[in-house]
């Protein structure tokens, strides 16, 4: 995943240390002409050549030596480099969607930014009773209450399991799971579990265990599913095997049906009751939890965060809906449409090239490659009415979210029999939990996926009047990177289908892991930030994925640039590849400070800024040869240099 969002919480560094970086090697008195370069854009890159800095060589730190020219000294193009101006632009855009003809975003902002008035004892109680009462049904036997339990799984108050849809051997299927419920998101979550925790629970399940119910379902078990409605036998419904051990757990409890009422009641009070008083919102939030990773903490939930994440998150097709309708033309996704499957053929060509896999695992990565879907924009191809209904503006935070639970559970029915592009497209903005109007981009392993938000198809990452090398240089950190990932060191333990199975061979697996090591240990190697921590250096290992990734994307993006210019004289193409490799630098530009860089150290598996850049670049011989670098604090050996894709 990009995730160029986490740069908001940081501040920017001193302009002292900004601009203190100088040397001439990459700007001669007279450069060869770019072939095909207009004057405009030929002034683009002078704008830049007149800011030189006076300490920092290439080969000791190419981000700040671009740094002094680029992006900070220049305050007309991204004068707090181009992810920060992209963040805060993107969030304007978000703010500038209201009043603009989509009546029901307008109500979904409307609802969620209202403080509901605390509500009475008698008024809670009341709310509790009437909601019991109709999940309920007057249940008498121990089978009647467990439909009713079903019944009220299905309207998502049950933090226990929940049932989804999900691609299962290339086909939808209902899968019971373990669900997040609403009011989390992955950020919240990341205090009390390891990122790995989160990866696992937001997974499409190619890596948890399932069996199917069939011979083994008791009577209660049979009834729950019966009460959840979903339009299929028992047998016929996959169980996660964390669900199906919360349910083993959940029935030594369950001995009569008051025991299954009071459960029930107590989950109405707890869910709608967040929805309703800060009270219980506060004391939910107060309560110690010890994550699987052994830290306690209090979970960082407010009223605000609440009621953002209902916003953006329940109501992703809301906002995605609203976003490209205002800001996103059907010419910009057919032009990024296009921009994908070049990657993709490039991608074809440099595994059809790659000198160390056997022929049976580049079989496989073909055909991995052959079927991985772009999603443009985020946007489903097809939405049914049944999962975006007419919002009320009037309406009241719980009976949207009540809403909103039936039209996810309406659109999961119709998932059954669509195609598998129809569900993973919808079906991955009902089961992600960010909201796809942020800055972003990902690629699912467990889907075979990659999502391109439509953020990405706009200013400053796609700019009409931004020269070829900037455009492409962006284009690699998105799609060349989502698309990396899908060979990365987790994302290649997946096949085509997303299925958790391996697919190659001893011999490839062990060159792999050679070459992931030696990656380890070259980020590992680079300062954070030496001026301010001479101690703090890159984690190789968490950030070994992205790493991964950026170095791909970039791979693949220079090929595509050089390929379109076969006229070009070596002089000509050391000159584009400079200027490529300057519009990397730009495409990670931003700030943050030390503490920020710190508190990022163990838990996030991207490198920071820094990092990102200067640690592509010296893995790569493109680099080294553009700017004759032979020696610095960037240099690596060409043995120690590491490019798997």
């Amino acid at each position: 995943m990009n995730t160029r969002k986490w740069i908001l919480g940081v501040m920017v560094l001193p302009m002292a240390v900004m601009t203190s970086c100088v040397d001439n090697v990459d700007n001669p008195a007279t450069p060869p002409s770019v072939p095909g370069e207009s004057e405009q854009q030929t002034q683009f890159w002078s704008k830049f050549d007149k800011w030189q800095t006076d300490s920092c060589t290439l080969g000791d730190d190419f981000y700040m030596h671009m740094e002094g020219k680029f992006w900070w000294n220049p305050e007309d193009i991204y004068p707090d480099g181009m992810i920060s101006y992209a963040t805060e632009l993107n969030d304007d855009r978000y703010s500038d969607m209201y009043g603009k003809g989509d009546a029901d975003f307008d109500a979904l902002k409307d609802i969620t930014s209202r403080y509901p008035q605390e509500p009475t004892a008698a008024e809670l109680d009341k709310m509790v009773s009437d909601r019991t009462a109709e999940l309920w049904q007057d249940a008498t036997t121990m089978q009647q209450a467990m439909e009713a339990l079903g019944r009220t799984t299905a309207a998502g108050y049950n933090g226990l399991f929940e049932p989804v849809i999900e691609i299962v051997s290339g086909k939808p299927a209902w899968v019971i799971d373990v669900p997040l419920p609403f009011y989390y998101d992955a950020r919240t979550l990341g205090v009390l579990f390891n990122k790995n925790e989160i990866s696992d629970r937001l997974a499409y399940h190619g890596e948890q265990l399932m069996r199917r119910a069939d011979g083994q379902a008791d009577e209660n078990q049979t009834a729950l599913v019966r009460g959840m409605n979903l339009g299929v036998a028992p047998e016929d419904v996959i169980w996660s095997k964390e669900a199906t051990e919360n349910y083993q757990e959940m029935m030594k409890t369950m001995k009569d049906t008051e025991a299954v009422k009071k459960f029930l009641t107590d989950n109405i009070r707890l869910y709608d009751g967040l929805l309703m008083s800060d009270n219980i919102l506060k004391e939910y939030a107060d309560i110690e939890r010890t994550g699987e990773n052994g830290k306690t903490a209090k979970l960082p939930l407010g009223r605000i965060k609440l009621q953002s994440n209902i916003q953006k998150i329940w109501g992703n097709l809301y906002c995605l809906r609203a976003y490209n309708k205002t800001y996103v033309t059907a010419d910009m996704k057919k032009k990024y449409a296009e921009w994908c499957e070049e990657f993709r053929q490039t991608m074809h060509k440099r595994l059809e090239n790659n000198k160390w896999l056997s022929d049976e695992t580049r079989a496989n990565a073909l055909e991995k490659l052959r079927l991985v879907e772009f999603y443009v924009g985020a946007e489903p191809d097809v939405t049914p009415d049944v999962a975006m209904p007419k919002l009320d503006k009037n309406a009241s935070l719980l009976s949207l979210v009540r809403l909103l639970r039936q039209a996810r559970r309406d659109a999961q029915h119709w998932m059954i029999g669509r195609s598998r592009r129809e569900v993973l497209m919808l079906n991955s903005v009902f089961e992600n939990v960010y909201s796809y109007i942020e800055d972003n981009a990902s690629y699912s392993p467990e889907t075979n996926a990659v999502f391109i938000n439509p953020s990405n198809l706009l200013p400053p990452y796609v700019n009409a009047a931004d020269e070829e090398t900037l455009t492409l240089a962006v284009l690699g950190s998105t799609i060349g990177h989502e698309l990396t990932h899908g060979f990365d060191n987790n994302g290649r333990k997946y096949d085509k289908y997303g299925a958790k199975q391996n697919w190659w061979t001893t011999t490839d697996e062990a060159q792999f892991t050679k070459y992931t090591d030696q990656l380890v240990t070259n980020y590992s190697e680079l300062l954070m930030m030496p001026w301010a921590d001479k101690t703090l250096y890159d984690n190789g290992k968490n950030t070994l994925g992205e790493n991964i990734a950026d170095i791909g994307g970039c791979c693949l993006s220079l090929d595509i640039l050089l390929s379109k210019h076969p006229e070009a004289t070596p002089e000509q193409q050391k000159q584009l590849t400079k200027r490529y490799f300057q519009g990397w630098a730009i495409a990670w530009s931003g700030s943050y400070n030390l503490e920020f860089a710190k508190s990022q150290y163990y838990d996030d598996e991207h490198s920071q800024l820094r990092e990102r850049c200067n640690g592509v670049v010296r893995n790569m011989n493109a680099w080294y040869d553009a700017y004759d670098i032979k020696s610095g604090t960037l240099y690596l050996e060409p043995a120690k240099r590491v490019i798997i894709w």
